[in-house]
């Protein structure tokens, strides 16, 4: 089962996040598509950063210093009229400590789960079911991402008891997951202490 991005997040059943800030839980609305779930809060905060953008004179581009473009929900739902549930990327400019890795690395786990949850990845996007898929973290520097982003990844896919019977390997640098279909297959996932 995939449920919303905010049960997701938030519900023991799956990452089971103890605290999250309103506007952060807002921005993992928006990556995933999920307006529906914007609450009256959600939409007061979403008219504030909308505010600090404006069309330019010409009409070509947006200005502003704070906040989004003010055709995002309009964006989001060209996305979903195209088939699409969620934007393919985002370009969060946010200050030091504002959460982008921890956000980023709920969003990852989200994706994850959502393809775990088609039962056999490869089949249903119509590609060679022996096709390994891949998610790859950069950074300036090759320590970096493996400290920040991907260390905030595999950290809640080895620690939620959701992912434990999909883990296939784990080492530096490296975790593996089997798909429901592999394991209906006969693979057998790592008997791993979930904290």
């Amino acid at each position: 089962m995939v449920p919303n991005i905010a049960d997701f997040g938030l519900d023991e059943r799956y990452l089971g996040v103890a605290k999250i800030y309103p506007r952060q839980l807002l921005i993992l609305k928006l990556n995933t598509g999920q307006v529906d779930l914007l609450t009256d809060y959600d939409h007061g905060v979403l008219d504030m950063w909308m505010a600090g953008f404006s069309v330019s004179d010409d009409g070509t581009r947006f200005e502003g210093g704070y906040g989004t473009t003010p055709d995002l929900l309009e964006r989001i739902a060209t996305i979903k009229a195209s088939g699409r549930s969620h934007p393919r990327e985002a370009v969060m400019v946010m200050g030091r400590r504002a959460g982008k890795n921890w956000m980023g690395s709920i969003l990852v786990t989200y994706h994850v789960w959502e393809l775990l949850g088609t039962g056999d990845p490869q089949s249903h996007f119509g590609i060679d079911p022996n096709m390994t898929l891949t998610l790859s973290v950069f950074a300036g520097q090759h320590q970096q991402a493996l400290s920040g982003q991907f260390q905030n990844i595999a950290d809640l896919i080895r620690s939620r008891p959701c992912f434990a019977p999909f883990l296939a390997e784990e080492k530096s640098g490296v975790v593996r997951l089997y798909t429901p279909a592999q394991l209906a297959r006969g693979a057998r996932a790592l008997r791993v202490r979930v904290q």
